[in-house]
């Protein structure tokens, strides 16, 4: 299952690009990762031929994201009108291909009913619209969301959390670092495997104190997590560049599209 997994200079080196220009901008706000441990084998069998489950000292892992978002511009643009801010969660795990360590979406609930369609339609990512908000006040964040699409697995997810400390820069050997400092994405759409590079600087990561957390969104999916609390991080502000989609591989089997939006 780990035949030619990422080293630790590969994981850093996915910081680096070869000099492409951004096709999206946008800033991502008030952030929380929270991850819980899963066996391999229960990723692997829901993803794609090509891909191979990432694992940490022989565990995989999956996590929930709710943050918001704005600042969504083409280059040289100013942001799109009407879209001042948009909310976002979404569901994910840690995939490899040829020594490149990426994000594999499970699925993504945002708030802009256009821009689920625009993100199905030209980026083949599993998104979906729902009814959700997310409510700074002070120290501490509040956040909802409720898919409310026809058609598709009820899922809701409720959480409250306290924003603590800066933590340091996490380090290439750490479970931090693999977790959070990730530089590309995969997606599927038909018989093609896509991949899209992303830019941004390190995690500026703080600690986090869950208070409140009400869920089904895992479940959606058919994952079962441990009862224990999930591991968290948290990032005030983050400012990324998506850097465009290409094939990089052509599927032989379509099993894992169960659940995902043509």
């Amino acid at each position: 299952m780990n035949a030619e997994a990422p080293q630790e200079s590969d994981r850093v080196r996915m910081r680096e690009t070869d000099g492409a220009g951004p096709i999206m901008r946008q800033n991502w706000r008030n952030l929380l990762f929270l991850h819980w441990p899963l066996p391999p084998q229960a990723i692997q069998s829901r993803l794609p031929s090509g891909l191979t489950v990432d694992t940490f000292d022989g565990q995989a892992w999956i996590g929930a994201v709710p943050f918001t978002m704005d600042g969504i511009r083409r280059p040289g643009l100013p942001a799109i009108p009407g879209l001042r801010a948009m909310v976002e969660l979404n569901v994910r795990t840690y995939v490899h291909r040829h020594r490149q360590p990426g994000v594999w979406f499970f699925s993504l609930d945002a708030s802009h009913r256009l821009m689920v369609e625009v993100a199905r339609r030209f980026y083949h990512l599993p998104y979906f619209h729902a009814d959700m908000q997310c409510v700074p006040d002070a120290a501490v964040i509040r956040y909802s969301s409720r898919r409310i699409e026809r058609g598709v697995a009820e899922a809701h997810f409720e959480a409250s959390w306290k924003v603590g400390e800066p933590l340091p820069q996490v380090l290439p050997d750490s479970l931090d670092f693999f977790l959070t400092e990730r530089y590309c994405l995969y997606t599927a759409h038909k018989d093609r495997l896509i991949q899209a590079r992303v830019r941004h600087r390190p995690w500026p990561l703080r600690q986090a104190e869950l208070l409140s957390l009400q869920s089904n969104l895992l479940e959606s999916h058919g994952l079962a997590v441990s009862a224990t609390d999930p591991l968290l991080h948290h990032c005030d502000l983050l400012e990324v560049e998506i850097l465009g989609f290409r094939t990089v591989a052509r599927l032989t089997e379509n099993t894992w599209r169960a659940g995902r939006p043509s």
